[in-house]
């Protein structure tokens, strides 16, 4: 399955297809938009229409199967699984504006690149693209909800000066606006303890919508998903020096994949590594 790996941010041994038959039963509905003059179901040119149920309906974190339904050629009906993944229903909005859009080659799922004034270029998947696609216009600003799912979360114990140093890398955007490739990394080495409430998020290795991320904890709590105790983080990753503004992220980590295995406080500076989610706000339409 395409987003495997990303189901094992929930827990290694996720039993998918269990939760899938969960999801069909019991999950709430999305259908395409359409901006077009009639409205419409998200009944596409060639029959096809596009759906999703999402499910637990009201968690921080649900599981969405994207389906396509519709008839062939022939007139025979068809209903497809076209992708299955979790689904950060959660996550801090942020007014950023599009600067691409790589869609796979169904038309289905999406990346958005995005820049925020005086910020970082991000580049992250858009588990709704589905539903908003005929909303997206290149250029244009729109209000999306950011959150990652964690892979791992470190504690940082700052060590002091004399005994040890650290060394943060990141990768600057590039001329056109796509975060920048190896050999456009700025690199910078400081001792340990000066790195206490640094916020800082970079691209991890060429998987576009993977970053590992630095910050403080701000707010930390706990719930339940697919029968995993699961802790969501928000954390800032980024700062605007001249009008104090954060750019916040809420991360969720599977309590396994925490280092220590203890909740995080707030205050103190954690790491790690997320696949990026953002979808746009359903209240907003990016005037």
């Amino acid at each position: 399955m395409e987003h495997d790996g990303h189901w094992a941010c929930i827990d290694r041994q996720f039993k998918v297809m269990s939760f899938l038959d969960e999801i069909g039963k019991n999950g709430k509905t999305l259908r395409e938009k359409s901006t077009g003059p009639s409205g419409g179901s998200g009944q596409r040119p060639g029959g096809e229409a596009v759906f999703a149920k999402t499910f637990p309906r009201q968690s921080p974190l649900r599981g969405l199967m994207l389906r396509v339904n519709g008839r062939d050629p022939r007139g025979v009906p068809f209903d497809n699984l076209a992708a299955a993944y979790p689904f950060a229903a959660r996550g801090v909005p942020c007014r950023m504006r599009i600067l691409g859009i790589e869609e796979n080659p169904a038309g289905f799922q999406a990346w958005i690149t995005a820049g925020i004034d005086d910020g970082p270029v991000l580049t992250f998947f858009d588990p709704l693209y589905f539903r908003n696609r005929a909303r997206y216009r290149p250029g244009q600003e729109y209000i999306f909800h950011l959150a990652g799912l964690a892979y791992r979360l470190e504690l940082e114990d700052h060590p002091a000066p004399a005994r040890s140093g650290g060394t943060v890398s990141g990768c600057a955007p590039s001329a056109s606006g796509k975060p920048g490739k190896k050999g456009s990394s700025i690199e910078f080495s400081t001792p340990g303890a000066l790195l206490k409430g640094l916020a800082a998020i970079f691209p991890a290795g060429d998987v576009e919508d993977n970053y590992n991320f630095w910050g403080p904890v701000k707010e930390v709590s706990e719930f339940r998903f697919g029968g995993r105790r699961m802790i969501a983080v928000r954390v800032p990753v980024s700062r605007n020096i001249a009008d104090e503004a954060d750019l916040d992220l809420i991360v969720y980590v599977n309590d396994l994949n925490l280092r220590p295995l203890r909740l995080p406080q707030p205050g103190e500076d954690v790491r790690g590594t997320v696949w990026l989610q953002g979808f746009l706000d359903p209240d907003a339409n990016g005037k």
